[in-house]
């Protein structure tokens, strides 16, 4: 009906008003550097939560102890 054509207008973005690199054809590249980032970020979290879980270190040199076990662990 003409109603429906008219309220599917009005929902229509036009095209010049659509954001740059949001087409829906480009195809999903693997996001390698963010995915280690993630992980490593997990990896420092747990091991923080672990340190203060202890309750042997304080918050700030807990933080700093889970850092460096980290980055020791892939420092090659």
């Amino acid at each position: 009906s003409k109603s429906d054509v008219e309220s599917k207008e009005e929902n229509r973005i036009p095209p010049a008003v659509v954001p740059a690199g949001t087409s829906e054809e480009k195809p999903v590249v693997a996001d390698t550097l963010g995915d280690a980032e993630r992980k490593v970020q997990q990896e420092i979290g747990k091991e923080f939560t672990a340190m203060v879980a202890s309750g042997t270190v304080h918050v700030i040199e807990a933080a700093s102890l889970a850092t460096k076990k980290v980055v020791q662990k892939y420092d090659t």
